[in-house]
């Protein structure tokens, strides 16, 4: 895009959709100026509160820090100028910041919001942050379930997690019944948490078992903060067996075919049950792994591949000491991007030419729209 004979009158922007912010060029008489403002730190495209019952703050915030000599922070709300009272929504730095604190958040607050950052030189606006209610109800309550199983044999505890919005994360606990208090996360290399929620223990060892020990599963969410819900109790009660080798088997796989958008990380597990405990190959279908990109969780049951691009798509296998294989077929959605960058802000002088560069690409193909 190329501008001539620019006027000072002039105030012009480039964008292109969906949701790929602008640049803006700023003029004066035969020399250059000082740079409007530029964002530096906004919160996340969703961001979620609840409605709290028991009288406990559940104030949340919406991020917009600028440098550039910002002079006047604003919000909208649907498109609509949002006022910020000073009393249920205030700033967090009045005058020096666009960042805003809701201190008892209500079902009206949901919608969408952008802030504008600008000074004498031009304006600079946020991406448009989606503010949702969510909950995360409380577990039913159950007593401690006593589960007998075979040493060496696999086993599965299944949480049956309590409804959320959004989804809740699960994870799980152990509890000493000696010390109320007492907690620890599992971090053992025949016990692994799936996708599910569920904690799967590729063979039960004796140790697993102890009159005072509690398997707890737990649920956070991103409407808590620093908070869990405590769920289902289990109790092992492992008896001893003469045989001490066990077949492998699938315990719990990621799903055969699996869409993602490009940017984000991939993460494929396989968990296998055997005893002694199987190593676990990971390979791609007719091509490498990106060794640069890849890493391995939970004893390498789980691997990931970080910032996925294009030529990430294809079949993954894992593999269970040659003897057992699945496949996961992996397809990559590319937002629109840009090629070198978003373009960059210009400082011009009246009556010169200047050119703007708007390169992206995606999958599908993006609409480019200069205005």
């Amino acid at each position: 895009l190329t501008i001539f004979n620019i006027r000072k009158s002039m105030n012009i922007v480039n964008t292109n959709t969906p949701l790929i912010f602008f640049s803006l060029i700023f003029i004066t008489c035969g020399k250059f100026i000082s740079s409007p403002p530029k964002l530096e730190h906004e919160s996340e495209h969703v961001v979620w509160f609840h409605i709290s019952n028991t009288g406990q703050p559940n104030k949340f915030s919406l991020k917009c820090e600028a440098t550039g000599d910002p002079e006047r922070f604003m919000w909208f709300k649907n498109g609509k100028s949002f006022v910020v009272d000073g009393h249920r929504v205030i700033w967090q730095r009045a005058g020096q910041s666009g960042s805003i604190t809701f201190l008892h958040p209500q079902v009206d607050d949901q919608g969408y919001y952008q802030c504008s950052v600008s000074n004498i030189y031009g304006v600079a606006m946020s991406h448009i942050f989606e503010v949702k209610t969510g909950v995360l109800n409380y577990f039913d309550r159950r007593p401690v379930k006593d589960v007998i199983v075979e040493e060496g044999q696999p086993l599965t505890l299944e949480c049956n997690k309590p409804y959320g919005v959004p989804s809740p994360t699960i994870f799980w606990l152990y509890r000493d019944l000696k010390k109320s208090y007492a907690m620890d996360t599992i971090h053992r290399e025949h016990i692994t948490i799936d996708g599910d929620g569920n904690l799967q223990f590729s063979f039960v060892k004796s140790s697993d078992s102890d009159e005072y020990r509690i398997y707890q599963c737990a649920a956070t969410s991103p409407v808590l903060h620093d908070e869990y819900r405590a769920g289902d109790e289990f109790r092992l009660l492992v008896s001893p067996a003469e045989k001490k080798t066990a077949s492998i088997k699938k315990l719990w796989t990621s799903p055969t075919n699996i869409v993602l958008q490009a940017g984000n990380d991939l993460h494929l597990t396989c968990i296998f049950s055997g005893k002694p405990l199987p190593s676990i190959h990971w390979s791609k279908k007719d091509a490498q792994l990106p060794t640069n990109r890849i890493a391995h969780k939970n004893f390498g049951k789980t691997l990931i591949i970080k910032s996925v691009i294009s030529s990430d798509k294809g079949t993954y296998i894992c593999d269970a000491n040659g003897l057992v294989r699945h496949e996961m077929h992996v397809e990559i959605l590319n937002a629109p991007q840009w090629v070198d960058g978003p373009p960059a802000d210009l400082n011009v002088a009246e009556e010169s030419n200047a050119e703007l560069h708007c390169k992206v690409f995606g999958d599908p193909q993006p609409i480019v729209r200069c205005e």
